[in-house]
Order: structure tokens, then sequence, then C-alpha cells
């Protein structure tokens, strides 16, 4: 589905154009959300209705209504799962698309073509070096107060503690 700028891919707008105008679309992202990504706690029960109706068969037109308006905010999800099966299915070239568009996420990425240089056998490696094994590590530095502190000073068992007056 490309687009006027040459973007390859199906994107958010196209989705939720085909959402409300295919039904079977709809149900595909349903199924699709509920098994990639899941749903947002507020849609989490409202979707597991609708799919045990799907499952089962018994879709209500209301029902259908409920899919569009229930997978309309995840058309952004859904668009992204699309881009990548179809950078997974397609050429080579589809990835060097998305990577003009930075819509490659790094797990997706175009294999490294660059030629690998090994070290040399006589070059010692970095754990062999004493600076790797010497050097302690340092925890970084709290921000803050210490825990319990309230910047009281401690009191001994004796002391009752001092009431407020009000």
């Amino acid at each position: 589905m490309a687009s006027s700028n040459g973007y390859p891919f199906t994107s958010r707008r196209k989705v939720v154009e085909r959402i409300t105008s295919e039904p079977a679309f709809a149900l595909a992202c349903i199924r699709l959300v509920d098994e990639r990504r899941g749903w947002m706690a507020s849609h989490r029960v409202r979707a597991g209705k609708v799919l045990a109706k799907i499952i089962a068969g018994d879709l209500s037109p209301s029902d259908l209504a409920e899919v569009i308006s229930l997978i309309s905010p995840y058309a952004r999800t859904v668009s992204r799962i699309l881009r990548e099966r179809e950078i997974a299915e397609g050429a080579p070239e589809l990835a060097a698309k998305a990577a003009v568009f930075g819509v490659l996420r790094p797990a997706s990425a175009a294999p490294d073509t660059r030629e690998v240089v090994q070290p040399s056998v006589a070059s010692p490696s970095v754990a062999d070096t004493p600076a790797a094994v010497e050097v302690p590590v340092v925890a970084p530095k709290r921000r803050g107060r210490s825990p319990g502190s309230k910047n009281k000073k401690p009191r001994s068992e004796s002391e009752p503690k001092r009431r407020r007056r009000s």
C-alpha cells in the first residue's frame, strides 16, 4: 500500500480505513492484537467478551460495532505488526526502504554486509589485562536522603516520643 511519499508499508490511516470498511479485517485485527500485544487494562474485559463471541461464532451487528470501536485505538500497533510482516516476507528492498523511513527495529534490521575483522592471536584478551581484573566496581551514588533518615537525630529507647501541640 504505497502512498504519495513513497512509503511502501501499511500506514495507520490505511488501517483505520480498512477497519471501518471491512468487518473481516477488523476481526482479524482484534485477533492479531490479542495474540501479539495484548490489551490495555481498560479494554481487556470488553475484548475478552467480544473474542469469546467471535470464537463461538455468534457475532451480532452491535458486537461488530463494538469490535470496530475497540480496535480503532490500536491502529498504530496493527500497522507496526503488518509492517514487520511485510518486511519479513518482502524482498531486501523493503528493508532498505524501511531504513530510509526510520521504521526498522533493531531485531529486524538488515544484516550487516561489512567485512568482519578477526583479532590477531598475539594480542591479549581484555579479561587477561591487569586493569580489567583489578578495578573494583563502584556502586552508583544514591540521590537524596538515606532511607529512614528524615533529618532527625536518633533517640534512645528511654526517651518518650514528643507530642505535637495543637
